[in-house]
Parts: structure tokens; sequence; C-alpha cells
């Protein structure tokens, strides 16, 4: 009797497996997609960072419990999500060549750290601005041992910095960090629910989401779901809250400097450039606002570099004017030579305030 109740358990548990790939093949060969839909169940993953969609994208980004995402580590991105382009991913998650997580005693090792600015969006690896500028200390200064490490990620805000530098920057012994945040701390926050709030399961179980969400079944059998049971109008939900507010991003930013101090790292803050709005957004109301806004956040930059008494490069200042720095159309990335503008002005500070070491 027992024997016969395994056997038709074993077979009821095969046929479904079977059932699932076979389902699992013909979504794929059928190319269902369900981000391309209008209602898209794999969204309300990030349905709390509002702009930022790292979470829809498992194949690209790990959910994380203490970061709530982060890039798999090794791998080559090649997809729309990150526009045109190539991204090259090391083993320790970061836009970079793969080096040593010990460094070397005769090098002088700079970590860049922020979000997509840094990262570089739409841009080549050697167009980023931590790549540029160890080019040009490198070439410049050939007796100084220098390497820059981009340590950018997208949606990142402060909240996350602080957590990642903390947990992941410090242990990677940087002689100087650069910190570039605040756009993606103004952004409204889905739901009122602010970065410090945000609570996700254990990690096992967002280890096992993420595994779900490599298969198109558990997709699709999700969009149903969200199909029968979403009531987009009952669940509005007034948004008056950014990620990081302007008190909690200046504590944020105060604690990623007390962090490297007390480490004795060497810190430079830098502001967010933006495209100034009277050249070619005059007129438009809503992106004023957002201009406003963040020119808010880059004084917190400003008040905690001055109080602080650490370096600052006031990034803002020097685009200002300068609308070649972004591609058109773009107001909060800038293009390759936006990227040079930026290395210019840390490889001028580094060398003309003797931050660099000579061995």
């Amino acid at each position: 009797m027992k024997t016969k109740i395994w056997q038709n358990l074993s077979l009821s548990i095969s046929s479904l497996l079977v059932f699932l790939l076979l389902f699992e093949g013909a979504l794929r060969i059928a190319g269902f997609d369900s981000k391309d839909k209008e209602k898209n169940p794999v969204s309300d993953e990030g349905q709390a960072f509002v702009f930022n969609v790292e979470l829809n994208y498992p194949k690209f980004f790990k959910k994380d419990n203490l970061l709530f995402w982060k890039f798999r580590p090794s791998q080559r991105i090649e997809s729309d999500f990150m526009m045109d382009g190539v991204y090259d991913i090391n083993s320790l998650g970061l836009r970079d060549r793969e080096f040593s997580k010990k460094k070397n005693e005769n090098v002088t090792r700079i970590i860049c750290m922020g979000n997509s600015c840094t990262f570089g969006w739409m841009i080549k690896q050697d167009q980023t601005y931590p790549k540029i500028l160890e080019k040009m200390l490198r070439e410049k200064y050939p007796h100084l041992g220098t390497e820059v490490v981009n340590a950018g990620i997208t949606g990142y805000s402060s909240f996350q910095g602080k957590r990642f530098l903390q947990n992941n920057i410090i242990g990677l012994e940087p002689d100087i960090v650069t910190i570039d945040f605040g756009w993606n701390d103004q952004w409204p926050a889905a739901s009122n629910i602010e970065d410090k709030n945000q609570k996700l399961p254990n990690q096992w179980i967002l280890d096992l989401q993420d595994l779900l969400l490599r298969t198109e079944v558990y997709k699709f059998m999700k969009y149903v779901v969200f199909e029968f049971t979403s009531h987009p109008k009952e669940k509005q939900v007034s948004i008056t809250k950014s990620r990081v507010s302007l008190v909690d991003f200046r504590n944020n930013l105060e604690e990623m400097v007390g962090l490297c101090q007390s480490s004795n790292i060497k810190v430079i803050l830098t502001t967010s450039p933006i495209a100034y709005y009277k050249e070619g957004y005059e007129g438009n109301k809503q992106y004023k606002l957002i201009y406003e806004v963040h020119q808010a956040y880059n004084e917190v930059v400003r008040k905690v570099a001055s109080e602080m008494q650490v370096p600052l490069i006031d990034i803002t200042k020097d685009f200002e004017n300068h609308s070649e720095y972004y591609d058109k159309g773009v107001f909060i990335h800038f293009n390759a030579k936006g990227s040079e503008a930026i290395a210019q002005s840390l490889s001028e500070y580094l060398v003309e305030n003797d931050m660099l070491t000579e061995w």
C-alpha cells in the first residue's frame, strides 16, 4: 500500500515537472515577456523605488537583504535596460576590470562611489570618469602607482551607498574614496516607503525569488494573478516622501565621511551635475521643479563638506552653461565629454593637494 502511494506521488511530481518544463519552453518559444505588458507583475517588485527598476531584472541584478539589489558578478550585460552598449561586471559586482581585493602596497587605490552617473549610463567603460581619471593619472604621473575603481551602482541612493561603503568598499582597502549621490535620493518613494524603512525578507527567501524570477512560468503565473487581483485605482497612494529626505541625506553623507575617517581613508565629496534648465528646458515646469529640488540636495553636500572640513569638487558649478556635456534630451546622465570634465577636475585636485602617494 505504501509503495503504491509513493509510486503515485512520484508519478504526479514527475508529471508536474514535465508539464512545467514544457510550459516554460512554450513561453520562451512564444516570446512571452511580462515586462511588455501594461500591467507588469514584475514591476511591482521594485514599486517602492519608483524610477529604479533594478529589481525587475533578475538576470542582471540579485536581490539583497541589506543593499536591496546588487549586480550579479562576472557577467556581460547587453540589454535594452542599460540602453545601447555593453557593460562588463567583474567578480566583485562592479563595472570594472578584475582586481585583487587585497591592495598592492605600492598602489594608491581610489574608489569612486555613486549611482548610474558614476557607473556610466550609455557610455563605454573607458569613457566613465573613474577610468578616465585612472588613465590621466597614469599617463601624467607614471611614477605614482595609481588605480581607480568604478563602484557606481545604478539606482543607488545615499542610504544604499552608506551600507555599501561599510560592508563592501572599506574591505577593498581604498586610500581615497569619492562620494557622489543625490539623484536617487530625491525621487519619490512609492507608497511613501522611504529607503530607511524598507523591509526585505530574509536572504534565503530573496534568493528563492531570484531563482523563480529567472523562469517564464513563474512570471506568467504572477502576471495572471496580478491581472485578476489588481485594482490600480484602489491602490493609488499620494506620494509625499522622497526615497531619502534632505535630513536623512545629510545624515547619510556625514556617516559615510565618518566611516572613511575612522578607517584612515581620505574622502572627497562631489555635487551631482544637472543640465541647466534654461538650456533647452525653459518653460518646462516639471523639469524646473526637479532642477530646484536637486539643487537643494547639492547644497546639503556643500554644507557637509564645509562643516566636516572635507574636500569638495563642485561639479555642478563646473557644468553650468555646458550643454555639450549632456546628450540631447538628457538632463541627468552626462556623456563621455562630461565624464572627461569630471575626471579632469578630480585629477587636478588630487595633484594640487598632494593626495597621491609617491612610493
